[in-house]
């Protein structure tokens, strides 16, 4: 078998998954549907990481982001802290205020 044909559909399995980045990988998956989007949220050390897991064609990324935040407060149980939202219509990183501190 040519390794290149066993190599490609490996490739698109893989590139499909909602992993976790570094910084995530000890936290609970928690699966979230907010305004018709699927996400992946994974709560770290005062953030959550929140990838989207539904196609969509030519997202707008404002919208998606939005919904992220949601899935990312109902997740958590915490709200977002306005200012620091990083990421774009695929991947965000969501940080979270938890009232336990300033």
């Amino acid at each position: 078998m040519n390794l290149s044909r066993a190599l490609v559909p490996f490739l698109a399995v893989l590139a499909a998954c909602a992993s976790p980045g570094p910084g995530y990988l000890r936290s609970e998956r928690v699966d979230m549907q907010v305004g018709g989007h699927r996400f992946a949220v994974f709560a770290g050390d005062g953030t959550t990481q929140v990838i989207r897991t539904n196609r969509v064609w030519l997202p707008d990324t404002a919208e998606v982001m939005a919904a992220g935040t949601i899935a990312a407060e109902r997740a958590s149980g915490c709200k977002a802290r306005a200012g620091g939202i990083r990421g774009d219509a695929a991947i965000m990183v969501v940080p979270l205020d938890c009232g336990g501190g300033p």
